[in-house]
């Protein structure tokens, strides 16, 4: 199996399109202040004059808002963490799609990933199940963007096979009616 190809997950903010993808992260206000209200929800429970003979309610007002602040927190938290690559042109998100296809068509469907032949790429009989042939397909739903590379399976893991292809804008639409 050749090594010397970049795996596309690599090269997507480095590759080929490095120029036109950004990372858009989205913002974690609503879950800060989701976090805040479930705080003072929590803390009002305690210190409030009006909760003071009842303690069952209280309790339970202190143990609502608590659990709401952790799930604010833990929210706000994945929202840092996490960022969507963007088509910066058109604003568009860049999704994934795995396309899996039957090992006896490799040569047909590398080539027609190497030379970036969309419509070869789309008469090719795909396989619904996982398989030991693998395209990773990268593109906008309006197919003003799309990248794809071939990997097959070796034990434990997919390696590519060919390097990563940038389909034209034209291409694109059809990457896009074949997900």
């Amino acid at each position: 199996m050749n090594n010397d190809f970049k795996v596309i997950d690599d090269t997507l903010y480095s590759g080929v399109a490095a120029e036109d993808i950004i990372q858009r992260r989205k913002s974690p206000v609503i879950a800060l202040i989701v976090a805040l209200a479930g705080s003072a929800l929590a803390v009002w429970s305690l210190t409030s004059d009006t909760m003071v003979d009842r303690g069952n309610l209280s309790s339970m007002l202190m143990l609502v808002g608590g659990l709401i602040a952790i799930v604010g927190f833990i929210k706000a938290g994945v929202t840092f963490s996490s960022a969507a690559p963007v088509y910066k042109p058109t604003g568009e998100r860049i999704r994934r799609y795995e396309i899996y296809y039957q090992a006896a068509d490799k040569p047909a469907l590398c080539a027609a990933v190497s030379s970036g032949d969309m419509e070869r790429l789309v008469n090719i009989p795909r396989n619904d199940k996982s398989s030991s042939l693998l395209l990773t397909l990268y593109a906008t739903e309006s197919g003003s963007f799309s990248m794809g590379q071939v990997s097959q399976y070796v034990p434990h893991a997919f390696e590519p096979v060919t390097d990563v292809v940038r389909f034209s804008a034209e291409q694109g639409k059809l990457a896009v009616g074949l997900v």
